[in-house]
């Protein structure tokens, strides 16, 4: 009867398209990739390409904010978000878990299926009251995209706000558009 997707896209964006192409060069990058031609599933975990994904969010990761707010912090901050092929002290620090938590092929396949994502011409099909909440600030699923989207759905209403941690702040869309998200679910009729 109602949907409400959050932070969505129907389509990859061209504009950060470019982005995750700029991820999937670092992770490719990595020696233990290149020498295995990405299998290197029979190897111990230690010697996976883990550089190469620490690598590939730290490009990634530096657009997930917005860029004022990444701006005014101190290096001593970033410099735990920055790749180094031979860290020393925090440098990177912030990427450890990256390495430990994600496999770069499982987001190499990812970033590629990204690239052929399209369902903009089966948007005018969905026929429940639509509410789409999207974060403006968001580089990687920009709010320019979502008012596209929303004119294809029949009565579908856009709502979005502004916040410093741009794409991360998504999870924080139904607390910040709390108002709006229920005043959308009284009017489908789920209270």
């Amino acid at each position: 009867e109602a949907i409400m997707p959050i932070a969505g896209a129907t389509a990859m964006d061209p504009v950060p398209r470019w982005l995750f192409q700029l991820m999937t060069a670092a992770m490719k990058s990595d020696p233990a990739w290149q020498k295995s031609k990405g299998n290197y599933y029979h190897l111990p975990r230690e010697k996976h390409p883990n550089q190469g994904m620490m690598f590939g969010w730290s490009v990634l990761g530096h657009t997930g904010l917005a860029f004022d707010f990444r701006n005014k912090q101190p290096w001593d901050v970033v410099k735990k978000e920055v790749f180094y092929w031979a860290p020393t002290g925090e440098q990177g620090a912030n990427l450890l878990s990256k390495a430990a938590d994600y496999d770069v092929n499982d987001l190499l396949y990812r970033n590629w299926a990204g690239d052929s994502y399209d369902i903009n011409d089966q948007l005018h099909r969905i026929k429940a009251k639509t509410l789409i909440v999207q974060v403006k600030t968001d580089q990687w699923l920009r709010y320019a995209m979502a008012e596209e989207s929303a004119k294809k759905i029949q009565g579908a209403k856009l709502i979005g706000f502004d916040h410093p941690l741009a794409h991360y702040a998504a999870f924080r869309a139904l607390n910040v558009m709390k108002d709006d998200v229920q005043a959308f679910f009284k009017e489908a009729g789920m209270h």
